[in-house]
């Protein structure tokens, strides 16, 4: 199934163009390279990436919004990584309980790739379980500030107003956050909209219960368009 979705993206976005749009949803990318690419500001890439693997409590909305967006014009940047075997070590112990060595993994994991929403909840979740809860306060910092970078571009009610991730797992750490669950998905254009699971959602007096999530994609695909163009083709 996995391979079937890959080819299929690649039959869909093997011609896309290879730039990011000046401006998605309400996501300045022109702009944010701009500013994380310029080593004379406070906001070039590297000093922000330094800050945040210091967990500098001064961080903002605003710096955590380059952080994350600024993270598609870096050389490690890959949308599609689905785990390295460091990765994998890590989610095996937190799967198997083993909270103890999952965080040894998880710090080392998060010095190499701190952007990294899924790996920065299940550290909280580690030191929770280990009742280290000054460092877990730490990684929760880092954690709500990307989540809520991502929950301010867009509202996530339609195609036009829809939450801009730059990885495809994020949608899923959004749906985690906001205690929602998909049961089926669909890619309109650059959208992917998520049929959500209305029985489980929990009834909030005056709001109407969440029936489709959007998040838009198109960094992602772009990137991978790019990649593809790169290598030449998918079997070489």
């Amino acid at each position: 199934m996995l391979r079937q979705k890959f080819v299929l993206l690649t039959i869909l976005f093997l011609h896309a163009p290879c730039f990011y749009a000046q401006t998605i949803v309400n996501v300045n990318f022109d702009e944010i390279k701009r500013v994380t690419n310029d080593s004379s500001k406070y906001a070039y890439y590297p000093t922000l990436l330094s800050r945040l693997r210091q967990f500098d409590t001064t961080l903002t909305l605003s710096d955590f919004k380059l952080l994350y967006y600024g993270n598609v014009f870096t050389d490690s940047y890959n949308p599609y990584d689905f785990g390295t075997k460091k990765e994998d070590r890590f989610n095996e112990l937190y799967k198997a309980g083993n909270y103890k060595e999952a965080l040894t993994e998880g710090k080392q994991l998060f010095e190499e790739h701190p952007v990294n929403i899924r790996l920065l909840f299940r550290l909280m979740n580690c030191c929770e379980a280990l009742n280290e809860m000054e460092l877990g306060q730490k990684f929760a910092n880092c954690y709500f500030g990307l989540i809520y970078t991502i929950l301010g571009s867009g509202n996530g009610n339609s195609i036009e107003t829809a939450y801009v991730v730059t990885r495809v797992p994020d949608e899923y750490s959004i749906l985690n956050h906001l205690h929602l669950n998909s049961i089926k998905q669909a890619l309109v254009g650059y959208t992917d909209v998520l049929s959500i699971n209305q029985k489980q959602q929990k009834k909030v007096k005056g709001k109407k219960k969440v029936k489709e999530l959007y998040f838009n994609v198109q960094i992602p695909f772009q990137q991978l368009s790019k990649m593809l163009k790169k290598s030449g083709s998918l079997d070489k």
